[in-house]
């Protein structure tokens, strides 16, 4: 008998997720390569419940960016807000849901509500929309659900699950877009709270293309400068 099993790892899903209309913001971009069709996504869900016994999936986490972007300004992508949590088929992530995976996803920059403004600006850190259809308002009552970092402005994409595999005990934590000073202090703090557990951190990003912290999104975000790693001596971390 093996001990082994499977979390499923899916990347930015906002080009295979989005219908032709969600679109028009990014006119000037073909996003159409490879489709770009709700099908890839529901199908891609789908075969994810349909081989949970074949592959002994144990969770799903997701790096976000589910939309191009949450707004509402009809010059960007309207918010369709009942199709961002299902599509009325109970497909896509309400499969994901049903099938009882824990699961979590990291809000990406592209799930913000933004400012219709181009292009968007997301430094405000708005997740309203990703934390009612996406996030924590559809999760917050699972068995599994540990809580999330309240900070300013109010969002609740700084997040955490709490579940077990055989005999491991593992945490999982969602942290925000270039992430602040204070989420990693309160990420820091729930490892020492869970100190048996595994640590998974996931996020859509911390770092610019050249691989450090400074820069323009860090000054942008008050990303966290990599002298100050609030993650150093845990050696939970995965």
């Amino acid at each position: 008998m093996t001990n082994d099993f499977t979390f499923v790892w899916i990347g930015d899903p906002h080009l295979e997720r989005n219908h032709e209309n969600d679109l028009k913001y990014h006119s000037s971009v073909d996003w159409k390569i490879d489709g770009g069709q709700p099908n890839n996504w529901i199908n891609q869900t789908n075969w994810i419940v349909r081989n949970i016994p074949k592959y002994n999936i144990q969770a799903v986490l997701c790096a976000g960016d589910m939309y191009m972007c949450f707004n509402p300004d009809p010059n960007c992508r309207p918010i369709q807000e009942p199709l961002v949590w299902d599509n009325g088929s109970g497909e896509g992530l309400v499969a994901i849901d049903s099938s009882g995976l824990p699961y979590l996803v990291a809000a990406g920059n592209h799930d913000m509500d933004c400012t219709g403004t181009s292009p968007p600006k997301t430094e405000n850190r708005n997740t309203t929309s990703f934390d009612k259809y996406l996030g924590h308002d559809q999760i917050c009552t699972k068995s599994w659900y540990v809580g999330y970092c309240q900070v300013e402005g109010g969002s609740k994409a700084n997040q955490a699950i709490k579940f077990d595999v055989g005999g491991r005990h593992l945490l999982v934590i969602a942290l925000e877009f270039f992430p602040r000073p204070e989420v990693l202090d309160w990420a820091a703090n729930l490892a020492k709270q869970y100190y048996d557990c595994e640590v998974i951190i996931i996020t859509h990003a911390y770092m610019t293309d050249a691989g450090d912290l400074f820069g323009t999104h860090a000054a942008r975000y008050r990303a966290l400068p990599p002298d100050r790693s609030s993650s150093r001596g845990h050696p939970q971390l995965r």
